[in-house]
């Protein structure tokens, strides 16, 4: 997957566009990894869709997610989706392997 990703994801003259492959329990070294290429006196958006909650019982939930905010310029937006095991709770069960 990440070989199609960098295949697919190429700057233009209009814009440059990069892939992170990165572990978002080290959100300092994925901020520091995108300033290569965003630029952070602008506003940026961070889509955290359907992974917080891939991180189980990390003591810190909160503060990674805090790490990459706090490092968001003023007027920038945070999305963040997570499962709701409360809906169907079997399927949800199987799908993350309980």
């Amino acid at each position: 997957m990440l070989a199609h990703a960098h295949q697919l994801i190429t700057s233009t003259p209009e814009g440059e566009a990069a892939f992170i492959d990165a572990d978002l329990r080290d959100p300092d070294q994925i901020v520091t990894r995108a300033a290569a290429t965003l630029d952070f006196t602008q506003p940026i958006a961070v889509m955290l869709v359907s992974i917080v909650h891939a991180l189980g019982d990390h003591d810190d939930r909160y503060g990674l997610v805090s790490t990459l905010v706090d490092a968001l310029p003023s007027g920038s937006y945070l999305a963040m989706s997570h499962l709701a095991s409360d809906i169907t709770p079997d399927e949800t069960r199987e799908a993350i392997g309980d």
